[in-house]
């Protein structure tokens, strides 16, 4: 028989064109400081859209107990879709118990990197298991990418600096500064250049070394809408909130809308003028995904050569 062409695509002018697979792709930030600080509040306010009443596991009164025999009661996690690029991204944001006294400082800073090696190791054991069943692509990826570390606002204390001088040994640090709607615009200013300052220059005993901060790339922080201050990797400030404006989540389309009122005036999680939220969500979510988990992985084959 005669062959016909154009009947079958693959004899057309072009090379078939593969289907793309759907892949998933896995983030994991854990969060960590002090007690009081409005951590939970942060996660919160970092994963959550219009209409949605998510269930965040309140870390502030979890024994330390809790945490140790089970991280997943305080992690929430939430995933989308790329269509472009046929990604699945599951995100997933570990909350940690926050320290309170210095007593409990060096407990709780070895409990977290306790929980950081543990999840490389775990994924090391899926890496070598002999009757693996599924590809590792297939597998949920447990290892933690960054630590977003809580900052007192006014006051950043040297123990604060040694935990994260401790932990960023572990995994990238990105400081942000809580409660920023409890500094006058002068004293928030001020205080982001002496937080950007002592963490690029710590002077404390104990610490030799820089400070691992997570260095996101210009032109990614510029996509992300996050001013240049002109200091040295800045802390970001935010203001998190528990209250939304129902008149906006009622809107059409509905926004979700954080806020803290006052007798004197609102302060809004999202405004760019009132706190840098909107920035980190877009920088955490959104903008540095990829090097986010490309550094993961570098990070991973240096701790795979030493435990190996």
């Amino acid at each position: 028989g005669e062959m016909v062409f154009g009947k079958d695509a693959l004899l057309g002018p072009r090379r078939p064109r593969p289907h793309k697979i759907w892949k998933k792709k896995y983030i994991k930030l854990i969060v960590v400081g002090d007690s009081g600080l409005g951590k939970t509040t942060l996660i919160k306010s970092l994963i959550s859209i219009p209409g949605e009443r998510l269930q965040v596991h309140d870390g502030s009164y979890t024994p330390t107990e809790q945490f140790r025999r089970d991280p997943e009661s305080l992690s929430s996690t939430v995933s989308w879709r790329d269509e472009e690029d046929r990604v699945i991204w599951v995100y997933k944001i570990q909350d940690t118990p926050g320290y309170g006294d210095e007593l409990d400082v060096f407990r709780n800073l070895k409990m977290v990197q306790d929980y950081i090696e543990s999840q490389n190791r775990k994924w090391l054991e899926l890496e070598q298991a002999r009757d693996r069943k599924e590809d590792l692509a297939e597998i949920e990826d447990p290892r933690v990418d960054l630590c977003i570390f809580c900052i007192p606002p006014h006051r950043l204390r040297p123990i604060d600096l040694k935990y994260m001088f401790e932990l960023g040994k572990h995994v990238p640090v990105v400081p942000v500064v809580t409660k920023a709607d409890t500094m006058t615009i002068r004293e928030a200013n001020t205080y982001r250049t002496e937080v950007a300052n002592r963490i690029a220059n710590p002077m404390v005993p104990g610490i030799h070394d820089k400070i691992n901060i997570f260095k996101f790339e210009r032109d990614t922080l510029e996509r992300a809408g996050v001013q240049d201050h002109a200091t040295p990797h800045p802390p970001f400030l935010v203001i998190a909130s528990n209250d939304i404006s129902e008149e906006l989540a009622a809107a059409e389309p509905p926004l979700f809308w954080p806020e803290r009122r006052y007798p004197w005036g609102t302060a809004e999680a999202f405004n760019k003028e009132h706190s840098d939220l909107l920035a980190v969500r877009a920088l955490l979510m959104k903008e540095a995904l990829e090097e986010i988990s490309k550094t993961k992985r570098a990070r991973y084959e240096a701790w795979r050569r030493t435990t190996l």
